[in-house]
Order: structure tokens, then sequence, then C-alpha cells
């Protein structure tokens, strides 16, 4: 069967009694006849208990596969594969989980004082669940990997340290009740392991795989079953960690051909018992025409215990199947992501995924082609029931507003024009609190050319700021830009300042926080140019230069902010920005380098997300900035 459960088979026979089973699922028997039509067998899911290994003196007949399949895994994982490309068919739901002790579809009787009242609740829950899920998202990815580039290691891993991909486009997505492809990023994203990596990782939980380097000393292996699968043998392993490892191991079951120690199937959840109850996953792998072996499937369900409905648990099921598989490095010189880039031969993707901008709300039918099966009637009444109600409470328009408070930017005027909420408001030692308003164009208005400016006013200093920028970005595939910025504003005076991208509302970087407590500024009215070029592979920079002025600032008792500058009071002025005050001509030029070997980026339409990657590598950042002679 496929990860899921489903198993065709066209019978021309009379009738026949067959015995269906797979790991994970319950094991039951079907009387089928000669129909000549396909007949659909469902399998219900169920926990499988495994038996207890009794390991005897001698060699573990299991060992020698299992070292002999990790010693040849590099043969098998995609990103060692050399050059290819393939399309993901990406699933994502949310359902209840009607297995638990606390689902019922009858009315209860609930206390009330010394009175019994019902309680339709539980009945009402069982109806929306028997016919529809809470959430469905479908997309397809078009994913590329790089050849190897020397001793079997890929472009890709040779920068980031694992088997990841060169570069994602996520071509098509569709989410019940929105237009915003952030569950079918997640979708994605949760995809992104093998059985083969090192350590398995899901999001944030990492395991111990069974065909890690070592795992003979951490688990134990039983070989169950060894059977003839045309001219190879299959062989059936059941692992589990030895009772008392100080690692996150997994449980479950291997099947590996003896021709090539390819994995052709692997059911795993986590042996910890707490854990148990909240992961499982089953993979499948198939041998293409020229036979190599190659995902075709993998399901995870997630049981999300903290997210409960009228007592009952939530439940996230991941599903993805591997499309239209083509090796060779033809694909280096037609793979753009933008269809209309002239520069294919010179484009070299970065590790990540990008969302293409016609890529949001693509209808039902697009996705039929890459369907493991048609459409139920249960997967129609959910997109029908969430789409009805996502208009009804207006969800597209308050997931915006999220997103804005996670990027600082509100789209106004159908993405004509941003409104920076940075801008809006701030405080710090200096200004008091700071109101103002920033304003720029949007990517639905121009695409390589945007403009913008702010006017901001400080109640304590009670001086008003403004300032404008103009950005070109030459190339935005290679994230590119060139920008000349003009403002009359305030500068600390002192400090640091290190190199991050654009900033959000809530941004993370100390720098932001230390703003509020700053009460040293220099005033300046200067002019900028600057250069700056984002995630071209782990590297990010940028290159200025300024020229203005600047004028030291004054506080209520007459003390200069800086100690440098002499301040000569003038009789009747109580400014805190005199004329009089002494100022001074700057010109200098910067320089910004961050490293980051362990993020990858998700290009969305109009913004860009950094994620770091689960292996914690460090982040290098190197800031210069120099002063130069003025005559």
């Amino acid at each position: 069967s496929d990860v899921e459960g489903r198993f065709y088979w066209t019978f021309y026979g009379d009738s026949a009694l067959i015995e269906a089973r797979c790991v994970g699922y319950g094991r039951n028997s079907f009387t089928i006849r000669n129909s000549g039509t396909q007949t659909l067998i469902a399998l219900r899911r169920s926990t499988t208990q495994l038996p207890e290994i009794n390991v005897k003196a001698g060699e573990n007949p299991a060992h020698r596969i299992i070292e002999e399949a990790i010693r040849r895994k590099k043969e098998h994982e995609p990103a060692f594969v050399g050059a290819h490309r393939c399309t993901l068919y990406h699933r994502f739901m949310l359902t209840i989980d009607t297995t638990g002790a606390a689902f019922t579809d009858t009315v209860l009787q609930v206390p009330r004082g010394d009175s019994l009242y019902p309680d339709s609740s539980g009945y009402k829950l069982a109806e929306f669940a028997r016919t529809r899920d809470l959430m469905l998202s479908e997309s397809l990815v078009s994913r590329h990997y790089g050849g190897a580039t020397q001793a079997g290691e890929s472009q890709a891993t040779r920068h980031y340290g694992g088997a990841m991909q060169a570069g994602d486009r996520m071509l098509a997505t569709r989410t019940a009740g929105m237009q915003s492809p952030l569950f079918a990023v997640f979708s994605a994203q949760m995809q992104n392991f093998s059985v083969y990596n090192d350590p398995i990782r899901l999001n944030e939980l990492h395991y111990v795989g069974p065909l890690s380097p070592g795992s003979v000393r951490r688990c134990r292996f039983h070989l169950e079953e060894s059977r003839p699968d045309g001219a190879d043998t299959l062989y059936v392993i059941r692992f589990q960690p030895y009772p008392g490892s100080m690692h996150d191991g997994l449980t479950g079951t291997l099947y590996i051909h003896s021709s090539s120690y390819a994995v052709q199937q692997v059911t795993a959840e986590p042996a910890d018992t707490p854990q148990a109850s909240g992961l499982r996953f089953n993979q499948l792998f198939r041998r293409l025409p020229n036979g190599r072996w190659y995902p075709h499937q993998t399901h995870t369900d997630l049981w999300l215990t903290p997210a409960q409905v009228n007592g009952s648990k939530v439940v996230g099921q991941v599903f993805t199947q591997y499309h239209d598989i083509q090796f060779g490095r033809d694909w280096e010189t037609t793979y753009s992501i933008d269809t209309a880039d002239v520069r294919q031969k010179r484009f070299v993707p970065t590790a990540g995924l990008r969302v293409l901008e016609d890529a949001m709300g693509k209808p039902i039918g697009y996705f039929e082609p890459f369907r493991p099966d048609s459409l139920t009637s249960r997967d129609r009444e959910t997109y029908r029931f969430i789409d009805s109600l996502g208009k009804i409470t207006r969800l597209e328009q308050k997931i915006q507003v999220g997103e804005s408070l996670l990027t600082g930017k509100l789209a106004l005027f159908k993405g004509r024009m941003d409104l920076n909420l940075p801008e809006v408001l701030s405080a710090n030692g200096w200004e008091g609190l700071r109101l103002g308003v920033g304003l720029s164009t949007g990517d639905s208005l121009a695409k390589r050319i945007k403009i913008g400016g702010y006017a901001a006013y400080g109640f304590s200093d009670r001086t008003p700021k403004f300032g404008g920028f103009i950005d070109v970005h030459p190339d935005r595939q290679r994230n590119l830009r060139l920008r000349i910025t003009a403002r009359d504003d305030l500068r600390v005076n002192g400090g640091y300042r290190f190199f991050h991208g654009e900033t959000a509302l809530f941004s993370p970087q100390p720098d932001r926080l230390l703003v509020l407590f700053n009460r040293f500024f220099d005033r300046e009215r200067v002019a900028a140019f600057q250069f700056r070029w984002m995630h071209l592979g782990p590297w990010s920079g940028e290159a200025g230069f300024l020229v203005g002025q600047r004028q030291a600032a004054s506080g209520r008792n007459g003390i200069n902010s800086n100690y440098r500058f002499i301040r000569k009071p003038v009789p009747g002025d109580s400014s805190l920005w005199p004329e009089s005050a002494p100022s001074f001509p700057v010109s200098e030029w910067s320089f910004h380098l961050r490293y980051a070997p362990g993020e990858t980026t998700v290009r969305l339409p109009g913004r860009t997300y950094s994620i770091q990657a689960p292996a914690r590598m460090p982040v290098l950042s190197l800031g210069y900035e120099r002063g130069m002679p003025i005559q």
C-alpha cells in the first residue's frame, strides 16, 4: 500500500479472499469479485505494539544489513545522487482525533447544581468531524538539486552542512478559507526530512535515525523476515533504542532491498512513550526506470496535544508525494525562478523556498494531476465550509494584520502602498515618546523601484524629523538593492551596529531594544548611498557611503551630550537644537558582512523570512566604519 494505507488491485478471477496488513494499520480480510474495475481497500490506522526483542549471543544478522545500508546511503539520498529536479505535491490537514476517550457523538447529561441538563456540544462536534476537517491546504513545489562538487559532496551540502535542496519554488497553493501561503509553507518545510538524514529532523524535533553512523551500538535491530521480491530479497528489520539510551531514538520497521541495500519503506515513531503519542511518520521509496531508488511518499501524523476542541485532540496530517523526477544537468540551463528571466545560465539558486506571485488561490482542479487520489466528498466539503466561514469572519484580513505585526509593514490600497509600522510609534531617552508616519510604494505598484519617506515628532525635544529614500532592485532574484537616502534625524552617539535585514516591529535585534534606553544623540542632516545583497548562499551584507552635517545635542540643563563639542548659549534661545550649537561635516564609509550557514529563506511576495536551521550553526557578523578627512 501507499503511506496512507491505500492499495489498488484489478482482479479478473471469479472471487477470492485476501488478507491485507501493514505496519501501523489493522489487519483485515476482504472478499473480492471480478468486477472489471479497481477495488479500493482502506485499512484503519492502529497503534502497533512492537514485540519484545531478545538479543542472543553471536553475530546479529541484522547488523550486517544495517551497516551496509549506512555505507551505501549516499547512493540513495537525493542530495548526493547528482543534479536533478522533481515536483512535490504537499497536503496539510488539521482534523479532530475521533479515537480519543473524550470524543463522543451522543448528547451528554451535565450536572448543574442538583439537576442534570443536556449538553449537545459533543454531539455537534461529532457531526462536524464526521463530514469535514478543520483545515486543508495543498501546494506544488518545484525542487532542484545541484550536482556533486567534490568527493560526492553536493553543492548545497558544502555550504549548508546537510542534505538540503539547492532551491525550491512554490508553483501553486490553495488553503481553505484564506489566500495566505503560510500553511503551505509550513507543510513544505515539515516534510524536508528523510530516513537517511543524520539526525532526522522534524522542525525542532531531533531523533537519532536507524541509519545514522554507529546506530548498531545505540539501537537493537531484529531481522524479522526475509522474503523474495523479484530477483532481490526484501529484509524486514525492527529497531528500537537500547533501554536507558541517552538520546531521542525512534522505534519502527525498516524494509531494505538486498541488491543495493536501499530502503523501500520505513515506519517510525519516538521510542519515548510520552512523545510516541504525538508523532508518527511513514516514508515510502520506489525504484525509478534508471534503477535508482528515490522518495515516493511521506506521511506524518502530529497530535497537537495543547490544541484541543471540546476535550478532543487536534491531529495534523502532512502528506508529500514526488512527481516528474528528472536527472541530468539540463535543468541548469532551463531553470529560472522568473520565467521572463533572461540570465538563466548565470543564475545560482540559493537554499530556501520562494512562493511565486501567482501561486496563491489556485482552483481545486489545478492539483488533480498530482493528487494520489481524487478529492473525496469530505475534502470538498472542507473547502466549501471553511471558504464560506473565512468570508464571513474576514479571516484573510485578520491574517494579513498578523503578518503585518511580524514584518512591520501594513499593505494599503491593495498592496500599492506600505505603512511602515516601526515609524508610527517609538521612544527613547532623548525624544521621549516619538510619533510619526512612514509610507513607501508597494510591490504591486512597482517591483524594481520603491520610493518612500517618513516624518516624526519627539515630544520631549519638541523637534520634527523626516527622511526619504529611493530603492532600485537591479536583480530581485539575487536580492540586490541600491538605496539613496536623505534624512534630518537623530543618530546614536557611540554604540555599535551590526548588519541585519529589514527591521520588523518586534525585531529580536538587540540594537533595536537598546534605542529605548539611549540618552545621547547627535542630530544629522546627511545623504547616503548604500548597496545591499541578501541571502546569496549564506552571505548577506552592505556597503555604503555617507556625507553631510552633524550637530551635537544639548540637554535641558545646557550640558552637551558629547563632551568634545562646546555650546555657547545664546540669550533667550531655549531650543534644544539651537542654531548656535556646534556642527561639523562628516564623510564616512561603512562595510558590514553577515555569514549564516545554517539559515534558509522563505520568500513570499513582498517579504522574506529567515529560518534558522535546527542544526544551531553559528552566525558571524563583521562591521567596519571609517570616517574620511574633509578639508
